[in-house]
């Protein structure tokens, strides 16, 4: 598998027919409008258009413009979280790593709406960016750096490592990788809700291996195993790798 989010075109909704239904996917589109992009969309033949792509930046397309900016971060550094546990080879779109939003001065020159995730950046106005503290290139660079060294650290993140979706609460998104030699495991989840989820796992029924401690990659903390279950509560947008 190879991975990606984002990518200098847009994000294509041909190959969620047939999972989505054609209102989740207008809804999509017109969600894409509302957040300061645009939709490009396909002759039917009949008179009638269907959307094929939507052209905003990735970071815009998963944030309303009145959000608040910390609320904006943790919902994308989700998502990219997700990217970056999954079995197979992430790739990171560069605009992603950057912080990068809709670049809608592309769009009025060229007319072209994927210009809209292909800002040019001068590299002087980049580096001093991202030595700011309080820009958003900054807080979303270093978080995203530091997650890519954690993960490089993990025989379960392995391209090839197994991977078993678990299916305990439907607004955390949430698997087990096992390293090839099968002595790692990481159990992934993440919180894709604007409100608190609680999840009780049994990690029997996963066949998961017999451990008293699991460590949160992520905040260091460690959650305690009992009689092989897990209960654990989730900040809106919280992700964890919980290692064992």
């Amino acid at each position: 598998m190879f991975n990606f989010l984002a990518s200098h075109d847009g994000i294509g909704v041909m190959p969620a027919r047939g999972i989505l239904s054609e209102k989740e996917i207008n809804e999509m589109a017109k969600k894409a409008k509302e957040y300061g992009g645009y939709v490009s969309y396909k002759d039917n033949g009949d008179g009638t258009e269907s959307p094929y792509e939507l052209n905003i930046n990735y970071f815009d397309a998963l944030s309303h413009p009145d959000d608040k900016e910390d609320i904006k971060i943790k919902r994308f550094m989700g998502s990219q979280a997700i990217l970056l546990s999954l079995m197979g080879v992430p790739a990171i779109y560069i605009h992603s790593l950057l912080g990068s939003r809709n670049y809608n001065e592309g769009v009025k020159e060229s007319g072209i709406y994927r210009r809209i995730n292909r800002e040019k950046l001068l590299l002087e106005n980049l580096e001093k960016e991202l030595n700011d503290k309080n820009t958003l290139r900054n807080k979303i660079f270093n978080k995203y750096v530091e997650l890519i060294k954690i993960r490089k650290e993990q025989k379960a993140f392995h391209p090839n490592a197994k991977q078993k979706v678990i299916f305990e609460n439907k607004s955390v998104f949430s698997f087990i990788r096992a390293s090839l030699d099968n002595e790692e495991t990481i159990i992934v989840l993440n919180n894709v809700s604007n409100k608190e989820q609680k999840i009780k796992i049994d990690l029997k029924k996963y066949e998961f291996k017999k451990v008293n401690v699991l460590r949160d990659l992520i905040s260091n903390e460690n959650v305690n195993v009992v009689n092989g279950i897990i209960e654990i509560t989730l900040n809106p947008y919280q992700f964890m790798w919980l290692k064992g």
